[in-house]
């Protein structure tokens, strides 16, 4: 997911984020640059390019499991494929998102003034950075999703034209794809940014 939003290269021992900022809608003034998510992905990024190199280089050899025909046939089920750290299902334990339960994440993680459910910016932070936003953060985030709202008639006209019974995630996927021609970002990387 980090990738979609930063890419982190290293120029002569020092990190920087290329900035994919000018590849968004061109509906707002405003430079789209969450200067507080970038800075904050900027201190992160380091550490976890050194953790993954670090158990590439002690443990890159070592097998993990057995994996059976009927596990892959099964979608993967019970066995490990990756290395992930932002969502998990236990069966046991339940959903954790960065290793939080979720009844912590409802407890702890940012909510409307006299709301009791948290806001999804503050959760979305959560999951990019592993940490629950300052105030200062979530106003930042709060402010780039509004901004890039922007749905374009066409993608609102195709949306609409589902059937009721269309499930919200098929919509959303639907959507998503609708607008990939519009994509800056799309038609920057087919000149091979």
């Amino acid at each position: 997911m980090l990738s979609t939003y930063c890419r982190l290269t290293v120029k002569n021992g020092k990190n920087s984020m290329r900035d994919f900022t000018k590849f968004s809608t061109k509906k707002s003034a405003r430079s789209f640059s969450t200067h507080k998510l970038k800075e904050k992905l900027q201190e992160i990024i380091p550490g976890k390019q050194k953790l993954l190199s670090t158990i590439r280089k002690e443990y890159g050899d070592r097998v993990l499991e057995e994996v059976k025909i009927n596990q892959v046939i099964g979608g993967m089920r019970g066995m490990t494929g990756l290395i992930y750290e932002t969502s998990k299902l236990d069966p046991w334990t339940g959903i954790s998102y960065r290793g939080r339960p979720i009844t912590e994440i409802l407890e702890k993680a940012p909510k409307a003034k006299g709301g009791d459910a948290p806001l999804p910016e503050g959760v979305l932070w959560l999951l990019l950075t592993g940490e629950y936003p300052s105030q200062s953060e979530l106003d930042d985030i709060i402010l780039e999703m509004k901004e890039r709202a922007y749905i374009p008639p066409e993608t609102m006209k195709l949306i609409r034209s589902f059937p009721k019974e269309t499930h919200p995630m098929t919509q959303l996927s639907m959507g998503m794809a609708a607008l990939q021609p519009l994509s800056t970002f799309a038609q920057e990387y087919r000149k091979g940014i």
